[in-house]
């Protein structure tokens, strides 16, 4: 058969000059008039299993002026029917023929000129930068200076006193004295601007970041940290592999062959993973949500629009950022065989739909031209947690009616994926079959936005966490008597369970196995309730201190540190995906070994980037929402109630809830 990836050399193409020319295509192949091709037949019934790329569909990328010399200096053709002309001569020994379905030609001249917003967009990183490494000269200078210097504690009357040896703080209360009101002023004012600069500090968000809690609650769910790095890890792994296999490959038989082995359901049909998010983020929003408004007599809703507006400020400001260099800059880091697909693609769609990112609607309007794939899970949240927060104001009304409003919400939470898939008869799994990751095809199947990445199909999941966050925060403080039929209990639902629900997508691979609307409803409503439902249960029994080396994996001090970072580490990681597709020369030969070094080096870049982006732009928001939280001047604010100003003190909810 003919070779079904190939690429000339580009970069020696592009030494030609103004006569360079390198073009990739897609070849569909046919039988030539009045022949009997035995390779065809071959072709077609190797194509016609969905388990196999679609042989008749060449996708190869030439340098034309060379390979297609004769054809394309023939100036009575265009470069579509040079290409057709010079590859049906090619293939006429075979009994073939065929036409050029899509095409796409690059010149030595980039198709991405520097425009304004490049320039706007770089001069605001840049000036942006400059200010963070002046406040971090700032706030050094306060730490190590030859007389104390004094901060604000933005939650108490108190200084923070920054000792000359640059290693100590010491916290103590000392009284303002002020001779006038004018003197008064000034003093707070400098207290806010020195506060505000130093949130901008990344030696302060350093210490911050690896800075531990000595909240008994917070210590309890210490393993939701380790589930986010874990959970995170998982993420970057699948869509590493994923992508390596969404380009050229050489061994097109390894991808053929993928959703064979039993243990290869982790990887292909891993994605269950990422509703362990979903699960903490509503865990974290009901414990919270209870905690906090146990302290106001009489709940108002300007307070749930607070929340939100919270969560909308802790969240937005570091999507604008990666919207904004995927829009502008990431496009201008390189040039390749397949970038415009790859790179062009995602910069053309966050110049068109940046705005449903900002508003957290990407995963409804114009979800096939997402600009940031990934973020349709922070969309999804974002929408679940306003949701849960309007049914978490309705039972503090009305608490005898706690029970029925979250089974209600479970129960209708579990429905609708069923419903969807049953009424319009979708598949039972999203198969990651050779051409449905090429190209990253599985990101333009309907059902996949209907069903995987829409808000309502995991209502069920984020319910699961509700309930169990209002549980956790119902027995806070009740040690349960644990025998050892409980802790096997606990192994049993916690990883077998979701275990199977992953692994059990074997089964539906089988050729043998029919497909039903029934059975396809069935695994779209119980597989994320299972997972979810599991995955509370194991976040529960760490708690209570079960899991003997599993909890120490979960719990490990450093873990607990890099979970942390999985909210920066996921909103840029793709980017490394991406360019590397991009860049990609030549068709890769796929191994599970070559598969591992690329997942462990893009795991290894991925919390490096996230690192940075944490430091300089996640962390800084959180300094800020907690410095406006207090008014700036050490008061809290009185947005809500005026009777409930230590209550408001406590308001930033959502940066104890980040949990993508």
């Amino acid at each position: 058969m003919p070779e079904l990836f190939y690429l000339d050399n580009f970069d020696q193409c592009m030494l030609k000059g103004e006569a360079a020319l390198f073009c990739v295509f897609t070849f569909e192949l046919g039988p030539t008039p009045d022949t009997n091709s035995k390779i065809w037949e071959i072709i077609k019934n190797v194509s016609d299993n969905p388990l196999n790329y679609r042989h008749d569909q060449l996708r190869h990328g030439i340098c034309v002026p060379e390979t297609c010399k004769t054809h394309y200096n023939d100036s009575s053709n265009t470069i579509t029917q040079a290409i057709q002309a010079c590859y049906n001569e090619k293939l006429q020994t075979l009994g073939l023929g065929g036409n050029v379905v899509f095409l796409h030609c690059q010149t030595p001249h980039s198709d991405y000129p520097v425009d304004v917003y490049d320039i706007a967009f770089g001069a605001i990183l840049f000036v942006y930068c400059v200010f963070v490494v002046f406040a971090s000269i700032y706030e050094r200078h306060l730490v190590a200076g030859g007389e104390s210097k004094y901060l604000v504690n933005s939650s108490k009357n108190e200084f923070v006193a920054f000792q000359s040896t640059g290693s100590d703080r010491n916290t103590y209360t000392v009284p303002v004295q002020a001779k006038s009101n004018s003197k008064k002023n000034l003093l707070q004012i400098k207290r806010s601007v020195g506060a505000f600069i130093s949130a901008f500090s990344v030696p302060k968000n350093w210490y911050r970041l690896r800075s531990t809690t000595s909240n008994p609650d917070h210590r309890k769910l210490r393993s939701i940290q380790g589930m986010r790095f874990y959970t995170i890890m998982c993420v970057v792994a699948i869509h590493t592999i994923m992508n390596h296999l969404g380009g050229p490959v050489a061994n097109p038989q390894y991808t053929e062959n993928i959703t064979k082995p039993i243990l290869n359901m982790l990887l292909i049909n891993g994605w269950y993973v990422v509703q362990t998010f979903f699960v903490i983020s509503g865990w974290l929003l009901a414990y919270h949500f209870f905690m906090e408004t146990s302290k106001i007599p009489d709940l108002k809703l300007s307070y749930l629009v607070w929340i939100i507006l919270q969560r909308f400020v802790r969240l937005a400001p570091a999507i604008a950022v990666m919207v904004g260099f995927h829009g502008t800059w990431l496009v201008h880091m390189g040039r390749g065989p397949y970038w415009d697909q790859f790179i062009g693609e995602e910069t053309r769609n966050c110049r068109k739909n940046w705005w449903t990112n900002l508003l957290f609607v990407n995963n409804y309007v114009d979800k096939i031209n997402m600009c940031l794939q990934q973020t349709w899970y922070v969309a999804a949240e974002m929408q679940l947690f306003v949701g849960a927060v309007f049914v978490l104001y309705f039972v503090k009304k009305y608490p005898s009616l706690l029970k029925y409003a979250f089974s209600s919400m479970c129960f209708v939470g579990i429905l609708i994926p069923g419903i969807i898939a049953y009424v319009n008869k979708y598949d039972i799994i999203v198969r990651q079959y050779p051409e449905t990751m090429y190209n990253l095809n599985a990101l333009r199947l309907e059902y996949w936005h209907q069903l995987y990445s829409s808000g309502y199909s995991n209502i069920a999941t984020y319910s699961i966490g509700v309930i169990f966050g209002y549980l956790f925060y119902q027995h806070r403080s009740t040690t349960f008597p644990i025998r050892m039929v409980h802790k096997i209990l606990w192994w049993i639902f916690t990883f077998g369970m979701c275990l199977s629900v992953v692994l059990i997508a074997v089964v539906f691979y089988d050729p043998s196995f029919v497909v039903t609307p029934l059975n396809s409803a069935v695994y779209w409503s119980a597989g994320k309730t299972l997972f979810a439902l599991g995955i509370a249960i194991g976040i529960f029994g760490f708690s209570q201190k079960i899991g003997w080396f599993a909890r120490w994996f979960i719990e490990y001090p450093p873990v607990e540190v890099l979970g942390r970072l999985t909210y920066s580490t996921y909103i840029t990681h793709v980017a490394y995906s991406r360019l590397q597709l991009g860049y990609r020369r030549y068709p890769v030969a796929a191994n599970d070994a070559m598969m591992f070094l690329a997942v462990l080096g893009d795991i290894t870049l991925a919390y490096l980037t996230g690192t940075v982006f944490c430091l300089l732009v996640e962390m800084p928001i959180s300094a800020l929402q907690k410095l406006w939280n207090s008014g700036g001047d050490g008061k809290p604010r009185t947005m809500v109630r005026k009777s409930s100003e230590k209550s408001l003190e406590t308001l930033d909810m959502s940066q104890h809830n980040i949990n993508v």
